[in-house]
């Protein structure tokens, strides 16, 4: 019986190793804007696609609010 692969570590030691690239204040920039729209963001995982609710009628947040302006 093998063990089924662990998706959540294997991405956890993705976003780790390429924070390790960063200076500190980077990653609280990196972090911050990922936390913001964390629940905006689709879900296209082995699980299935699509958003796990449908989205609001209000208007969503620009993935990039800077360039966006």
């Amino acid at each position: 019986m093998s063990k089924a692969p662990d998706y959540e570590l294997a991405t956890i030691t993705r976003i780790v190793h390429m924070l390790a690239a960063l200076k500190p204040s980077a990653r609280r920039r990196v972090m911050a804007y990922i936390c913001a729209r964390i629940d905006a963001l689709p879900v296209i995982a082995a699980v299935g696609g699509g958003a796990e609710e449908e989205p609001s009628e209000a208007e969503p947040l620009p993935m990039f609010p800077q360039v966006a302006e």
